[in-house]
């Protein structure tokens, strides 16, 4: 059974627009570091979309 935890190196696609953070759906980036959230709204991983680093939440 494999499990469904990012991974450094993992490649992600953003899926929602936040023009505010200069992230619009179908943006690709990469995760460059990973972090075990206690919460569902907690930060889960950092990644880097066009060289910029945002972190995430699990959701």
């Amino acid at each position: 059974m494999t499990e469904n935890k990012p991974r450094i190196g993992d490649l992600v696609m953003y899926t929602e627009n936040e023009y505010n953070l200069g992230l619009r759906n179908g943006s690709l980036g990469m995760i460059v570091e990973t972090s075990v959230p206690e919460e569902v709204e907690a930060a889960c991983c950092a990644c880097e979309f066009d060289w910029v680093r945002h972190t995430l939440n699990s959701r």
